[in-house]
């Protein structure tokens, strides 16, 4: 499928996974709408940051975060490596803003299957803050390579982003306690010839 009205009709059973990047959520939730989607399909945003879905509460009424965990190799153009051996990521699912349901059971049974350390969390958005401060070093590590010692000025940046967040009322997960619980559940990371720097 290519387009939202490719999928149409809409049955009672369907999930959308929304996997776009955030600037093109709202673009997408549209499409769907237009293409007769109605309030009651359920949309899972399986996106970094904790915008998308609020967003997609606008236009449906079962919305559901999802935490992604899932490394990526990029050397060559076209080409991304998922390094891990033994799981392909870890992945939480939860309903919006909080809780869950059978479908998030569902989900959840659906992504083990399918090579996936999976799990239900009821705070998944609390999950998902705690990976987006994670994410705060991205940018700097892309321009840097991660060469070089920025461990004092990206405590210093996460500070900065935590009190901004505590001011605007976001609650996040705090940082060890989100690493303890995903060590170890997705897999061995096995390093593609070329690349020596996979976190």
């Amino acid at each position: 499928f290519k387009t939202a009205e490719e999928l149409a009709p809409f049955r009672e059973d369907d999930v959308v996974l929304l996997c776009a990047k955030s600037q093109h959520t709202v673009r997408c939730l549209g499409q769907l709408k237009n293409a007769g989607a109605s309030r009651s399909l359920p949309v899972l945003c399986c996106q970094n940051t904790i915008w998308n879905e609020s967003v997609a509460t606008r236009m449906y009424d079962r919305v559901y975060g999802v935490l992604i965990v899932v490394p990526a190799v990029f050397l060559n153009p076209g080409e991304v490596i998922n390094p891990l051996a033994r799981r392909a990521g870890f992945i939480e699912v939860g309903s919006y803003p909080s809780g869950s349901d059978g479908l998030c059971e569902t989900v959840v049974e659906d992504l083990e299957k399918s090579s996936f350390s999976a799990q239900v969390n009821a705070e998944v958005m609390k999950a998902k803050g705690a990976k987006c401060l994670g994410n705060l070093g991205n940018a700097l590590q892309a321009i840097t390579d991660g060469k070089g010692d920025s461990a004092a000025f990206m405590e210093q940046v996460r500070q900065e982003a935590e009190s901004v967040w505590a001011a605007a009322g976001i609650a996040w997960e705090k940082r060890e306690e989100f690493n303890e619980r995903r060590k170890g559940l997705y897999g061995d990371s096995k390093k593609p010839d070329g690349y020596e720097d996979i976190k």
